[in-house]
């Protein structure tokens, strides 16, 4: 995350506070475009890049490399879970 967000030239309370927008989606005057390349090697590529539809400017946010998985139910529930138990 640091290695992006430097490369943004945000402050590290900025890039936070956009990448968090755009994983729960509270803000709806600005969007988020996501993209899955799936890999050779059992893995995947999430990509996640702001939109700026007034200024029609798109970059990149973060990406994250992902664990293909035979059973993804299991790895859905521990984050939900997860997210239950701290939001407590």
């Amino acid at each position: 995350m640091d290695k992006r967000r430097k490369r943004l030239k945000m402050d590290f309370t900025s890039y936070f506070n956009q990448t968090e927008k755009a994983f729960i989606r509270d803000d709806d005057e600005v969007n988020f475009e996501y993209s899955v390349k799936i890999k050779n090697d059992d893995t995947a590529e999430l990509v996640w890049k702001k939109h700026v539809t007034s200024d029609d400017i798109k970059f990149q946010l973060g990406s994250i490399t992902l664990m293909l998985k035979d059973d993804p139910g299991t790895g859905i529930c521990t984050i939900l879970n997860h997210s239950v138990v701290n939001n407590e």
